[in-house]
């Protein structure tokens, strides 16, 4: 037979949905055509379900006639078909192999000796220039501040350097360079000795701190890279770390570079408090807590 007769007064929605989907994974255009026939006891519906394997001219014209249309052209049963088609024939590309990497351990040793070299080459470097560096904060007046400031990973090590030098008998403090230029340069007066913290010696921000300092009366050291950098041209004393290169595979997170100016910042703190004559009750009186308090109590 070329047609399934159903009865009732209508197809149910599920078939005409399974209809649907059949045509479009098959490529066949299935339809549902209800038919009206008039009698004594009143109408009766049938519906008529399409032959897959009758022409599809026939079907377009007995829709017509019911005034139903089809539920899919086929120009576009033919294109969701070849996506299907394309979809289910895609394999997965294999998953790339991870490449292989030497020992965590031995990349670990690499890295400190890296740094181990950044440190050597600052120690070979370092000149009259730290001298006046500490001139400078030895000398500013009685109620004069020390104040470091950077940004970024120089930020970071800036709050450390500010740390180490106020419990080792140099107050400072750290401010944010970028927090600076949205208020916090109040905290600046005349015959501070503000430290700008810059690797490349050329943050916008630090940059700008810097002449606003200056405009406010403080005195200036700059740490950066090189010398003839934006901030180390701006700065009273300016202590260069050098060019070091990073640790880290892209050479580019601060590394060794941070290491350097961190180590720099650790002499400054450690040179002023020796000279300064800086003894441990003084130090317990400012590292009362953890284990270094309780080693002088």
């Amino acid at each position: 037979m070329s047609t399934a007769r159903m009865v009732g007064t209508q197809p149910p929605i599920q078939v005409q949905r399974f209809l649907q989907s059949l045509s479009l994974s098959q490529g066949m255009a299935w339809s549902v055509l209800p038919t009206v026939r008039e009698g004594t006891n009143g109408t009766s519906r049938r519906a008529f379900i399409r032959n897959p394997t009758t022409p599809r001219a026939g079907l377009s014209t007995a829709l017509r006639r019911a005034a139903i249309p089809s539920p899919m052209p086929a120009t576009n049963i033919r294109a969701e078909l070849e996506r299907t088609t394309v979809a289910l024939n895609k394999r997965p590309e294999p998953a790339k192999e991870k490449p292989k990497h030497a020992p965590a351990h031995l990349k670990a040793v690499a890295v400190i000796r890296g740094e181990m070299r950044a440190l050597e080459r600052l120690a070979a470097t370092v000149d009259e220039s730290f001298d006046a560096a500490i001139d400078c904060i030895e000398q500013r007046p009685p109620a004069a501040r020390v104040i470091v400031t950077g940004l970024g990973k120089s930020g970071h090590v800036g709050r450390k350097i500010a740390a180490s030098l106020s419990s080792t008998g140099t107050a400072a403090l750290f401010m944010h360079a970028a927090e600076a230029l949205h208020g916090d340069l109040g905290v600046v007066g005349r015959g501070d000795v503000v430290i700008l913290l810059s690797n490349s010696g050329e943050t916008e921000e630090v940059l700008l701190v810097a002449d606003m300092v200056k405009r406010l009366g403080a005195k200036t050291i700059g740490m950066v890279a090189a010398r003839r950098s934006g901030l180390g041209r701006r700065c009273d004393v300016t202590l260069e770390v050098g060019r070091h290169e990073e640790l880290d595979h892209n050479r580019l997170a601060p590394s060794a570079s941070s290491t350097a100016t961190m180590a720099m910042g650790d002499a400054l703190a450690l040179v002023l408090s020796d000279r300064m004559g800086f003894s441990k009750e003084q130090f317990k009186m400012c590292h009362p807590g953890g284990q270094l308090g309780k080693r002088e109590r």
